[in-house]
């Protein structure tokens, strides 16, 4: 509404990309003054084919079709083994047929939330009951990525609940999402835990201990932004040089390529062990 106020933007396009999924809530948006309303967890064909309306010239290219996994459970076994109460198919196509990113997503998933039943008794019950409806609200949208569409449900189901009675954990909603949260997280449990992130081939690789403070001070700074154009000046600086500088140049950059936040911030934090 206030973007609309302004007399420049009133032909804007604005586009809500939103867990608010319940019945009204697309007119909400509409009314507001937005375009379009896309709900999470995100389908990206829908996502493209919303922006291709607002963007001006249509594009002809399509996305890369993921593999089908309803169509070839051979392939599906192959990529991924069964896991109980999430839609491996949905997920993958979340993320255009990405494999490697999906495990670690679904590692990260099962590594975040593992303990998140007894965290919200918790909460509750020391009354941080925003702190409580927060965690409901991050499980109902990292269910819905990974397709945990039950768990997406009840995690949905225990937040409006949440914010209609605040005070307390209404028992039958907790134990609907207490049940479905175990059932996800024993599931994943067959795909071991997440790979130390610790960059790999860096391991005996040293920079200068001024060079080193130097680097981790710009890594934390780059990640904390979300800068992505920082941290690849950074991996190109290094990889100018001829010391260790170039390996840790060449692999800053392929985190950066892969969005790998968390494992910069632990690269950052080795860097300033060892410049200490």
């Amino acid at each position: 509404r206030a973007i609309r106020r302004d007399p420049r933007h009133h032909d804007l396009p604005i586009i809500a990309m939103t867990a608010h999924a319940m019945a009204g809530d697309r007119e909400k948006s509409l009314v507001a003054g937005m375009n379009d309303h896309i709900t999470k967890p995100i389908n990206p064909q829908e996502l493209f084919r919303t922006l291709a309306k607002y963007v001006g010239r249509p594009s002809r290219k399509t996305l890369p079709q993921p593999p089908s996994l309803e169509d070839d459970p051979a392939l599906a076994a192959e990529i991924l083994p069964y896991l109980d109460g999430i839609d491996t198919a949905g997920g993958l196509r979340r993320l255009l047929g990405n494999t490697a990113s999906y495990l670690k997503i679904l590692r990260k998933f099962r590594h975040d939330f593992q303990v998140a039943s007894q965290s919200l008794q918790e909460l509750a019950a020391a009354g941080r009951s925003d702190e409580a409806l927060h965690l409901a609200h991050s499980i109902k949208g990292a269910a819905g990525n990974i397709g945990a569409m039950e768990l997406h449900k009840a995690a949905a189901a225990l937040e409006k609940s949440l914010r209609e009675e605040a005070a307390d954990l209404p028992d039958r909603e907790y134990s609907r999402f207490s049940q479905e949260l175990q059932r996800v997280i024993n599931s994943l449990a067959i795909l071991g835990d997440a790979p130390q992130p610790e960059a790999a081939g860096l391991a005996q690789e040293t920079l200068p201990p001024a060079l080193a403070q130097e680097i981790s001070h710009r890594l934390h700074a780059a990640v904390e932004a979300g800068d992505v154009t920082e941290l690849t000046a950074i991996a190109a600086q290094l990889q100018t040089r001829t010391d260790a500088g170039a390996a840790y140049g060449r692999e800053i950059q392929r985190l950066t390529e892969e969005f790998e936040f968390d494992t910069l911030s632990h690269m950052a934090d080795s860097l300033a062990a060892h410049a200490d």
